[in-house]
């Protein structure tokens, strides 16, 4: 996307839930108009409102901060080698 810093965080902060920060991806989805084409051309044009607006220098919400209760990160336990069977152990 080109966005570096500020602009970024603030992209990350305009598209709220939309954006997993597990696996660092942007979710959008558009279904109002009949045609897909027409529904990625919406997407589109929300896309490059929310890349045009996270560049705008008039306020950065610095103050602002990233809230990511929404995501539900589970870190997944790992589970000791020492735990397995022995190959010589049949």
């Amino acid at each position: 996307l080109g966005l570096k810093g500020p602009a970024l965080r603030k992209f990350v902060l305009l598209a709220g839930s939309r954006y997993d920060p597990i696996t660092d991806e942007l979710k959008m989805s558009e279904s109002r108009e009949l045609s897909s084409l027409l529904n990625k051309k919406r997407l589109a044009d929300t896309l490059n409102a929310l890349i045009a607006e996270a560049n705008k220098k008039d306020d950065s919400f610095a103050d602002v901060l990233l809230d990511f209760k929404y995501c539900d990160y589970k870190p997944k336990a790992k589970f000791p080698l020492e735990w397995l069977p022995k190959a010589d152990q049949k």
